[in-house]
């Protein structure tokens, strides 16, 4: 055993990291589990129904573009160069606009041109409740997640891990004291719902500008990140589609649609024929 070890690279730095990945994911783990049943039983099975059925609609943008930042932030570290890096990062920023833009555009002529498939002409009421302002609200949160996931990626490249599953923790924890005071506070069940979204949506604008402070002290990508001009940008698309995107992010992607495709499938056809309980 010891003669084994010589060989594996342990340091309490290794450790402590360690440590900090397992407490965070069984934090994120304890929290959802706890977070559902709050929900479940705060909102009664028909509306967490509907609750559920529009947070599969909102899941479905972010599978074209979400793990792309993510994915390619791989590849930042063992890129010797500083410059080659912000170009990456860049061309990951690049390419996940154009996307969620084209989803964005599609979107809007497929509505327009077949009325029969506007979801939310049919299912906004649940009983007496309504879910205009919570389906608002799901489409309010999805640039805000883009943009955490830029600067999420940022700082995953230039191997922050520490403090992204620090400020993941807080974020989880605040959701939750959210929804504990929302539980025990509020009477009125979709007003509860509609505050719940509004203020785990104001927690993602402030994470967001604590991304922005740090990247700013950090300074190691977010200013060169602005250097780069704009006659420039073309050729960085088309590199990092070349090297990165088709060998190994596409597939990667084409792995989420799939995933989540199996986890939200059942639950968007039950949503379509209104069987939210």
């Amino acid at each position: 055993m010891k003669y084994l070890l010589r060989y594996i690279p342990i340091s309490t730095e290794l450790l402590r990291l360690v440590s900090l990945i397992l407490g965070s994911s069984g934090l994120s783990l304890g929290i959802g589990l706890v977070s559902s049943l709050l929900l479940v039983r705060y909102l009664g099975t028909e509306l967490y129904g509907g609750y559920a059925y529009f947070t599969a609609v909102a899941a479905i943008p972010p599978i074209f573009y979400g793990a792309l930042a993510n994915s390619i932030s791989r590849f930042v570290p063992s890129v010797e160069t500083k410059e080659e890096r912000v170009r990456i990062l860049l061309g990951a920023v690049l390419w996940q606009l154009q996307l969620f833009s084209t989803l964005v555009l599609l979107s809007c002529v497929i509505f327009w041109l077949v009325p029969e498939i506007r979801f939310w002409e049919r299912h906004l009421t649940v009983g007496s409740f309504s879910f205009k302002w919570v389906l608002v609200l799901m489409l309010l949160a999805l640039p805000v997640t883009l943009v955490n996931q830029w600067l999420s990626g940022y700082a995953a490249a230039i191997q922050k891990i520490g403090y992204c599953l620090a400020l993941n923790s807080a974020f989880e924890l605040l959701r939750l004291g959210l929804l504990v005071t929302i539980y025990i506070e509020v009477e009125s069940r979709l007003e509860g719902l509609e505050l719940l979204l509004v203020g785990q949506l104001l927690l993602r604008l402030v994470v967001i500008l604590m991304w922005v402070i740090k990247h700013t002290h950090w300074g190691q990508l977010w200013h060169p990140l602005f250097a780069i001009p704009f006659s420039e940008w073309r050729p960085v698309l088309q590199s990092t589609f070349q090297h990165h995107i088709r060998s190994y992010t596409g597939p990667t992607q084409l792995q989420s649609i799939v995933a989540l495709i199996k986890n939200y499938l059942p639950v968007l056809i039950l949503g379509q024929q209104i069987l939210y309980t």
